[in-house]
């Protein structure tokens, strides 16, 4: 029988998508609505699985379909009938590198121990690439741009309000808002704090300056809720590289105001919630540090004694008594399958681990290529608007790939849409630092 999930998801697909699709046709205005939207369900994830187990501890747990699609469907109905009046583009930069990994990724499957696993992860990379291709082909002005970050201050906002449910009303040590895990949303929250923070520090209207000031006190908030070690950690370095460039391009005493106000309602909120951060810096458990070992070791193993990994989305399937990985191990489970261990604390060596070092190096070249397109970006740079998203951009990505040494949370969901968000925005102020605009006067998002 058919579950009633199944049959929601099907109503919502043929009757809320087609009826959205007209809607943003006849009111092309309305393109802003659903540009922000697929941005702010990059947060607040509302998937169905098909094919579900929720019970597997990989990175996919099911062939998820949810409103971040839907949206983009929508999207892509509207651009192409829009085709006349817009160019869309062919494949955006970084394609050839995704591609090549993506094809390591589906080789990976002839080692998985279970295949249908490896599908889920390999399903989900189709759907976040679709989403960049859209957004390379939605953020052609700074204009629009710009608006898209606006977009997110409202994305802190509401994250800061579960934040503060959890931590105040529910009493959780550790707040995680919409996210899975506290990691993960510490992550996403950095991300945008470094942008909204070079915003902040160009911004030369009093109104627009205490608007920021207000943001990035969210996002702060929701930085200390979550009492993640590496994220605190990794945010601190995003927001010192973005500040440095800042003084370094135009240096004013009101840039020096904004960063000493930080400090100083910073350094209060640290005290405040010293305690908390003691307790969890400090009383750390010694098994917890052993364990990142032991599962490094164990990823490395596998790495090293298969060339195309074990299987994508296949690292704890090797993690039982079945398999020599575990040999060093004291485990804390009972070594079958249904009762795994936990995934190794390093997206790095997870993806060594899954599909093998020489994907491995796939993949970082994919992914520093945008870092360095970026940097070039901020050089390059005549409007100043994506200047200052662009050194913004540079502390996000370095607290992205830093915290991806300590954390595999950038294979979660929601922080690879917005990791692909991200690079779709390079890809974009790279064309237009050379090609201008793509669009012409009538075209989409006015």
């Amino acid at each position: 029988m058919i579950e009633a999930k199944y049959i929601q998801f099907f109503l919502i697909f043929i009757t809320v998508v087609p009826v959205c699709s007209i809607v943003i046709n006849r009111f092309p205005k309305t393109s802003w609505f659903f540009l922000g939207f697929c941005i702010f369900f990059t947060s607040k994830l509302i998937d169905i699985n098909f094919f579900s187990h929720e019970w597997f501890r990989g990175t996919s747990r099911g062939f998820a379909i949810g409103m971040v699609d839907m949206t983009v469907i929508i999207l892509l109905t509207y651009a192409i009938s829009k085709k006349d009046k817009y160019h869309l583009t062919g494949l955006p930069k970084g394609s050839l590198l995704f591609g090549v990994f993506f094809l390591g990724c589906v080789l990976s499957m002839v080692n998985a121990e279970n295949k249908l696993f490896s599908g889920f992860e390999l399903f989900k990379f189709l759907r976040v690439y679709t989403f960049f291709w859209l957004m390379n082909n939605l953020l052609v002005t700074p204009k629009i741009i710009r608006r898209a970050f606006i977009f997110t201050s409202f994305i802190a906002i509401y994250i800061a309000i579960l934040v503060a449910q959890q931590k105040y009303l529910i009493g959780e040590f550790q707040s995680s808002g919409p996210f899975p895990h506290q990691n993960s949303m510490v992550m996403y929250i950095s991300v945008f704090l470094c942008v909204h923070f070079s915003m902040l520090m160009s911004a030369k209207k009093t109104p627009e300056m205490l608007y920021w000031i207000f943001i990035i006190g969210l996002e702060f908030f929701c930085v200390v809720s979550s009492l993640s070690r590496a994220g605190m950690l990794c945010t601190i370095i995003g927001v010192f590289i973005v500040f440095v460039q800042q003084i370094s391009w135009r240096f004013s005493m009101r840039k020096v105001f904004v960063i000493t106000l930080f400090a100083l309602v910073g350094m209060a909120g640290l005290l405040k919630a010293l305690d908390s951060i003691v307790e969890r810096f400090v009383n750390a458990p010694e098994a917890s540090a052993e364990t990142r070992v032991s599962l490094a070791i164990a990823a490395q193993k596998m790495a090293d004694e298969n060339i195309l990994g074990v299987g994508i989305n296949n690292f704890t399937r090797y993690m039982t008594v079945d398999y020599p990985y575990i040999s060093h191990i004291d485990i804390g489970w009972d070594g079958t399958l249904e009762n795994q261990g936990a995934l190794v604390e390093t997206v790095y060596l997870l993806t060594a681990a899954e599909t093998g070092w020489y994907n491995l190096g796939i993949f970082i070249a994919f992914i520093f290529s945008f870092y360095f397109r970026n940097i070039m970006n901020i050089f390059k740079a005549n409007d100043m608007r994506l200047k200052v998203i662009s050194m913004g951009l540079w502390g996000s990505l370095t607290a992205i790939y830093v915290q991806s040494t300590l954390e595999w949370v950038l294979r979660q969901t929601n922080n690879l849409y917005q990791l692909m968000f991200v690079f779709a925005v390079i890809n974009c102020v790279d064309r237009i630092n050379r090609k201008g605009t793509l669009l012409k006067p009538a075209a989409m998002l006015k």
